[in-house]
């Protein structure tokens, strides 16, 4: 299991502190993601993302072997909109009767989860004895990582001496994610992305390649009638995005031109737009 954490995250105590304790990695201030990996970050620090962010956030976790995790602590409200989660305070007393790390800083803990969509295993301590929810995980199928949020303080001083416990812990969710495919020289030595183009802009070619389609009106449609909403991205940024698009050649009114597809495939989105064309078949 590669552990990271966001850089916001790294320079925190907290953040040094989980380093120390579980061997973990930084990750650089330019944003970059592994191609697979288990990822923490702060609640809040997701939270105050645009949503362009915090979707990039969500399609990295489309692919298997993939897991993010969101730390305490939270603002009270919603997670990401694309989920019925929100955070409150507690209304009772943290308590369970299992032993494990969820027992250790249950006293600690002042928040919890509410949802319906997604797991919460009982039996690594993501439940209270009454029921509440301190940890939810989110894998929208067999083939996708996870998307993770817990109240727990996994940087607490009380876990000081348990590295092994909390990485077992953290394990149970790595394991759902499944094991991420392997990347070939070739990819790791394959170009950035175009540079006149926006993050957002390489999601909307991943959608109009993965599910082969080709109109703005098309795209918007496919969009709003997601079951599970996999991929997000607002009107303007189609919109904008397919100007971008057609203004680089990458896109004709008969699709994704010769060049726009090399430009995907070149891009670490590529195995988005894989993943996303096979789910549709």
């Amino acid at each position: 299991m590669n552990l990271y954490l966001d850089a916001t995250l790294a320079a925190h105590r907290r953040g040094r502190f989980l380093i120390g304790l579980l061997d973990a990695c930084a990750l650089d201030d330019n944003g970059t993601r592994p191609h697979s990996g288990f990822i923490m970050m702060t609640g809040k620090e997701f939270q105050s993302l645009e949503p362009s962010q915090q979707s990039d956030w969500w399609l990295w976790c489309t692919l298997p072997g993939r897991v993010l995790l969101l730390l305490p602590p939270f603002r009270s409200g919603s997670v990401y909109h694309e989920l019925d989660w929100t955070i409150k305070l507690s209304d009772g007393i943290a308590d369970t009767e299992q032993p494990g790390i969820a027992q250790t800083v249950a006293f600690e803990v002042d928040q919890e989860v509410v949802a319906t969509q997604g797991v919460s295993d009982r039996g690594a301590g993501h439940r209270w004895d009454d029921q509440r929810l301190n940890t939810r995980y989110f894998k929208a199928h067999s083939a996708s990582g996870v998307f993770a949020v817990t109240c727990l303080p996994l940087w607490s001083i009380g876990l000081m001496d348990q590295p092994e416990a909390v990485a077992s812990w953290l394990d149970v969710l790595d394991r759902v994610a499944g094991q991420a495919e392997e990347l070939s020289d070739s990819y790791l030595n394959e170009n950035v992305p175009h540079a006149d183009l926006e993050p957002t802009d390489y999601t909307v070619m991943v959608c109009l390649y993965g599910w082969q389609l080709i109109a703005e009106s098309a795209l918007l449609e496919h969009l709003a009638q997601q079951t599970i909403p996999l991929v997000s991205l607002s009107q303007s940024e189609v919109s904008e995005g397919m100007s971008r698009l057609i203004s680089n050649d990458f896109l004709t009114d008969a699709g994704l031109t010769e060049s726009g597809l090399a430009a995907l495939q070149a891009s670490p989105y590529w195995d988005y737009a894989l993943q996303l064309k096979e789910q549709s078949v």
